[in-house]
């Protein structure tokens, strides 16, 4: 019989008190499982990668992060690969927890996965020296991404990445990209980097796209300022990707990107602005271990 685990939990209290009543269910679970907890709250942008850091040096078995998709992406930064890492999926986007399968469980379930589940192994990504567990972009969505209003986020949830969506294509310059995957150059407008076949919420995007590989799956889009918005919404929205002029999906283990025109272009990493171009991806050579529904 396996020893209990012990787990760290690293929440994001911004979520509200109606979301952290299902940690605390979470929490109740796994101490009736006999799992020992300790429960972490951020404090600000950044935090939790710190608390990831701090709660991998006690020794612990899990690193459960609850909260969405840019709270697993901070903890990740400061994880250490021999900690297994899981998922309470809280936030306004938990497309790693649909790619897992596990977004609709429940604490009791969530738990038992803490609890007793076998370690997937996975490789962490890196682009420009920043971790990353699923996607990053080029292109339009990269722009909302870069004006999503953080009291409107708060307020509407995903509500507010679709007003930033319709804004930033009335403005969007469509920018020259170059793309060179594992030594070649491409020329394109837009570009998604992903290792997760969904993207943005429920989405099919990359369907042959593998986690725990360690090549990426590379949308790559030409179009205009008026049609980049109409294709980037039919492939994301309706997978109509193999229908769509201009779009096709390739595979590299690297990738460059730079910008071909007069500015630099956002670039967003696991739904959260990170910067702009250019950028370099690949994935790093330590193998992590991440608990799912197996």
């Amino acid at each position: 019989m396996n020893a209990p685990r012990k787990v760290a939990i690293v929440y994001n209290p911004t979520s509200g008190s109606r979301k952290y009543a299902i940690v605390e269910e979470t929490i109740q679970q796994l101490i009736a499982l006999g799992c020992e907890v300790a429960v972490h709250g951020t404090q600000h942008p950044g935090h939790a990668t710190q608390l990831a850091a701090e709660a991998c040096k006690a020794q612990i078995d899990v690193l459960a992060v609850a909260g969405g998709d840019g709270t697993v992406s901070e903890a990740v930064q400061g994880m250490d690969p021999k900690v297994a890492l899981a998922v309470i999926p809280i936030g306004t986007t938990n497309v790693l927890a649909i790619e897992l399968g596990i977004h609709k469980l429940g604490p009791k379930l969530w738990a038992e996965i803490i609890a007793h589940s076998k370690p997937q192994s996975f490789y962490l990504s890196e682009a420009n020296g920043q971790k990353f567990m699923m996607f990053c972009s080029v292109g339009l969505d990269a722009d909302a991404v870069a004006h999503v209003d953080l009291k409107q986020k708060k307020r509407w949830g995903k509500g507010a990445y679709a007003i930033a969506f319709l804004k930033a294509a009335l403005k969007y310059k469509t920018p020259k990209l170059q793309v060179t995957l594992d030594g070649k150059a491409y020329e394109v407008n837009a570009v998604i980097v992903t290792k997760t076949r969904h993207y943005a919420g429920s989405f099919v995007i990359a369907p042959d796209a593998d986690f725990s590989g360690k090549n990426f799956e590379v949308v790559v889009i030409k179009g205009t300022r008026w049609s980049l918005p109409l294709k980037l919404l039919c492939a994301v929205r309706f997978a109509r990707m193999k229908h769509l002029s201009g779009m096709q999906i390739l595979k590299a283990a690297t990738i460059e990107i730079r910008s071909m025109a007069d500015f630099e272009c956002n670039v967003q990493i696991d739904g959260d602005a990170a910067g702009t171009t250019p950028l370099k991806i690949r994935s790093v050579d330590q193998i992590y271990c991440l608990l799912n529904n197996a």
